[in-house]
């Protein structure tokens, strides 16, 4: 039985470190630089997107969302939603608004300011290394919590009991 509570005790010490391994790489990548994943960056021109992908749209934090005008669009439609955010500024860049694309082509981008246009699926990467750590750790904490009363359980010898009838 003591085997089997230290062999828990381990297991469950290196799921803590796994995570805080992991939370501290995802704490890494926190530092990034919105322009490097940029898909767009400029005032006007051509951008692709992807069916149902979900993109956000950021100009330098030396202009407010009122001093910005922005259209993305095609021949027919106007796929930019003004969502301005004053307070979510991420390095030089302040989040204006977003675009959810019903088809997989190529946009016309007009602007009068430089802005950036960013796939959100990029910052799936940072919620998983940001969340998957919580899960992994309160999993270590309980296998060390039950090793522990492994540990500390005392085994009985019971005794066999004959009742004659």
């Amino acid at each position: 039985m003591k085997k089997g509570a230290i062999l828990t005790i381990a297991v469950s010490t290196f799921l803590i470190i796994l995570s805080f391994t992991i939370f501290i790489a995802g704490s890494l990548i926190l530092d990034r630089d919105l322009s490097d994943e940029s898909i767009f960056r400029g005032d006007s021109g051509e951008v692709f997107v992807r069916y149902h992908d979900t993109y956000s749209v950021y100009v330098s934090d030396a202009y407010s969302c009122s001093e910005t005008t922005v259209s993305i669009h095609d021949d027919e439609w106007e796929y930019f939603f003004e969502d301005c955010d004053f307070s979510y500024v991420d390095g030089d860049w302040r989040y204006i608004g977003y675009l959810n694309p019903d088809v997989s082509k190529n946009l016309q981008v007009e602007s009068n300011n430089e802005i950036i246009i960013v796939n959100d699926l990029a910052d799936a990467s940072i919620i998983f290394t940001t969340l998957c750590p919580l899960p992994v750790c309160c999993s270590g904490i309980i296998g060390i919590f039950i090793g522990i009363l492994l540990l500390t359980r005392r085994d009985k010898k019971r005794k066999q009991k004959i009742i004659f009838q």
